[in-house]
């Protein structure tokens, strides 16, 4: 308008839109947590975060959601998540009294009465996707209590006094926009002390003894379920 009304000269300018074909993204895999046995804590899901990645658009990339692992009895492991070329390894499931140590996984499964805690970060990643299980009371310790699970950031603890291993913290992540932390690892159960073990920040569940009071990892977050003292 102004160069009308000064009768200037106005040149067409050409504007060229370049068609974006790629993004750059970050993003979490997470696997599903490993399941509490009669004794031992479940792990936590292997946790990976992955930055500055470039998804081309209009591609398919396959995705998996690792299932959250069985409990009771020996617990079973939880299943893997993957997104693309990256795989994050279920929890392993807690151990059980004197013959099953705790499951190797993304994060160890707690170790049982008189058993050791599972390895974590397994196959190894660069950085670890998860920490080991703590390892359960020997022969000549009493109450019977177990290990709790490993955790994204931290081991699964042994048991204190009379009171179940504590399972490992996960992980903070503001990935969604605010900050929250994701898999931790289940609390290791107790035969007949004070209580089980807490479950790890990030979803982990909590020890039970004899019978009650163990819960469930935390629905979506990769946590490792509770484990409980003789009876699953």
């Amino acid at each position: 308008t102004d160069a009308a009304q000064n009768n200037s000269s106005v040149e067409d300018v050409d504007l060229t839109v370049t068609e974006v074909s790629a993004l750059t993204v970050e993003y979490l895999v997470i696997a599903g947590g490993g399941g509490g046995s009669d004794y031992g804590g479940g792990g936590a899901g292997g946790y990976r975060e992955k930055s500055g990645e470039e998804l081309i658009l209009a591609t398919s990339y396959a995705v998996t959601i690792g299932a959250g692992g069985a409990g009771a009895g020996t617990g079973t492991a939880g299943g893997n998540s993957t997104f693309d070329s990256t795989t994050s390894t279920g929890g392993g499931q807690g151990g059980k009294a004197n013959t099953l140590p705790g499951g190797d996984g993304g994060s160890g499964g707690g170790g049982g009465y008189n058993t050791l805690g599972g390895s974590g970060n397994t196959p190894p990643t660069v950085p670890s996707q998860g920490n080991d299980g703590g390892d359960g009371q020997g022969f000549i310790n009493h109450p019977y209590s177990a290990g709790g699970g490993g955790g994204a950031d931290q081991i699964g603890g042994s048991p204190a006094g009379n009171v179940g291993g504590v399972g490992g913290n996960g992980k903070s992540s503001s990935i969604t926009g605010s900050a929250v932390i994701r898999a931790g690892g289940g609390g290791g159960g107790t035969f007949s002390g004070t209580s089980g073990g807490a479950g790890g920040l990030g979803g982990g569940g909590n020890g039970g003894k004899n019978g009650s009071g163990m819960t469930a990892g935390t629905a979506y977050t990769g946590g490792g379920g509770g484990g409980n003292g003789d009876t699953g």
